[in-house]
């Protein structure tokens, strides 16, 4: 599951799947015009639905809105294996779910961990060349 501001977490699935093909291993839930209520219930359903496995949830800022009200959700849900990686940005998302995708023999620590080096690798800075320096 994928929780942002705004409609980030469901571009971000649309990305995804440009690049891999139709998938439906993701799940978005935005926090937008629609409210905070909407937005609760949208990660109470997934939490319904999903809590026998184990989650990765990807959020956009840590201790925004989204990141705390899956928190305050998971309250309710102290039995479920969940991971949570803030920042989430299109390098982590592809590595997190060609891993969930590929099921490799990773445990869910080591294919987060992949998941937040592909994130911080895919960060570069790119400066024009001052030759008349």
């Amino acid at each position: 599951m994928i929780v942002s501001h705004g409609n980030l977490a469901q571009e971000l699935c649309k990305a995804c799947e440009m690049i891999t093909g139709q998938q439906d291993l993701l799940d978005a839930v935005c926090l937008n015009d629609c409210g905070l209520e909407e937005f609760e219930a949208g990660i109470q359903s997934y939490l319904e639905v999903n809590q026998k496995q184990t989650l990765y949830i990807l959020c956009d800022l840590l201790h925004g809105t989204p990141y705390n009200q899956v928190l305050i959700k998971m309250l309710d849900y102290t039995a479920v294996d969940y991971h949570m990686i803030t920042g989430v940005n299109l390098p982590v998302l592809l590595t997190l779910y060609m891993s969930l995708l590929n099921r490799n023999d990773d445990d869910a620590h080591t294919v987060c961990k992949k998941a937040i080096e592909a994130g911080q690798t895919g960060i570069t800075l790119r400066e024009a060349e001052r030759t008349d320096i």
